[in-house]
């Protein structure tokens, strides 16, 4: 299509296809051109200056239906196609191609043009791929890539018969399959070198972390030795105090043993000054009712006694023993205020 677009430049002819045909402004240049060129050759046969800076006429609607078919007659076309298909099957669908055409067959592009239409898309290519370094490489790859496909469809033909052409678009395609692999490859490629870059990240702040984490270990390590220190001195401590508190309670548990014999013992003697004391209280009180029946004249008599009989003796030595004084008929003889 290159060599196609070449030739026809070189002759002047207008091309209309790709980016071209389709375009609105296609629609209003053809017609004003050939217009433009019949008001040439009519200011011509009227020896006028010729001038393509010259107004229209205001009957230009008018004489456009006439100058359309002139237009079509005199518009050259050409018809750009591979040989996908049977040249029969072709004349088939268009008859008009075999009296009405001229066919120019074109061979394929040469090594030069495979490289220079793959420098232009390559040059095109997206600046994230980073290709300017490497552009005359990969046209010539991409030439060879082409040219080994175009070899394999030979050889495919002759052993099978059947034909496959490698044709420019497929040309075409092979290097935008290329760069779009590569701008998915370099993607998935920056996705992961971004992984392992927060990863890397992650890993230096961690070390980061432990550095510091040593550093406070061997600041602290004097204190933990002292601590260990510290804990084996109070484990002797405890041991010994242990060994002191399982003496003292073996030491209560005899006193407790002793304790619970003495509280048996008193328990006894409690028991036995119980019945005692039951057995003496009625004579205490028969006692404290003999006491209550003494008056003045009872206590003169006893002390005109030169010698008390036994029991008052016993009685005056208890009643002395009670007061806090000296047990004896003297201490008991005297005046009853001293006791």
């Amino acid at each position: 299509m290159l060599l196609i677009r070449a030739h026809l430049a070189s002759v002047g002819l207008p091309i209309l296809g790709d980016d071209v045909y389709g375009q609105p402004e296609l629609y209003t240049f053809c017609p004003r051109l050939f217009l433009h060129c019949r008001r040439l050759e009519l200011l011509a046969l009227n020896g006028q200056e010729l001038s393509l800076e010259a107004p229209l006429p205001a009957d230009l609607h008018d004489v456009l239906d006439s100058l359309v078919f002139p237009g079509r007659r005199g518009l050259p076309c050409t018809l750009s196609a591979v040989a996908v298909s049977e040249a029969k099957t072709i004349a088939a669908w268009f008859p008009s191609l075999i009296n009405c055409a001229t066919v120019d067959w074109y061979d394929p592009w040469p090594e030069d043009a495979l490289i220079s239409v793959a420098e232009r898309y390559y040059v095109q290519a997206p600046k994230e791929l980073e290709l300017d370094a490497s552009i005359a490489a990969l046209s010539k790859i991409s030439c060879v890539i082409h040219a080994s496909a175009s070899e394999a469809a030979d050889k495919f033909f002759d052993e099978l018969r059947r034909k496959t052409y490698m044709t420019p678009t497929s040309y075409l395609e092979l290097i935008k399959l290329f760069t779009d692999l590569l701008g998915m490859k370099k993607g998935e490629l920056d996705t992961k070198l971004n992984r392992y870059r927060v990863g890397a990240q992650r890993l230096k702040e961690t070390e980061s972390v432990v550095d510091k984490l040593k550093v406070d270990l061997t600041k602290m390590q004097p204190v933990i030795e002292q601590g260990k220190k510290d804990t084996e001195k109070l484990i002797v401590q405890v041991d010994k105090e242990e060994a002191v508190a399982k003496e003292a309670q073996a030491a209560c548990e005899v006193d407790e043993k002793e304790a619970g014999e003495a509280a048996a013992t008193a328990n006894a003697i409690k028991t036995e000054c119980q019945r005692e004391l039951d057995e003496a209280l009625p004579e205490y009180y028969d006692a404290i009712k003999a006491l209550d029946s003494l008056d003045k004249k009872d206590i003169q008599e006893v002390k005109s006694f030169a010698k008390p009989p036994a029991l008052v003796e016993v009685v005056l030595s208890a009643v002395c023993l009670l007061m806090n004084k000296k047990e004896t008929w003297d201490e008991a003889e005297g005046p009853p205020s001293s006791l």
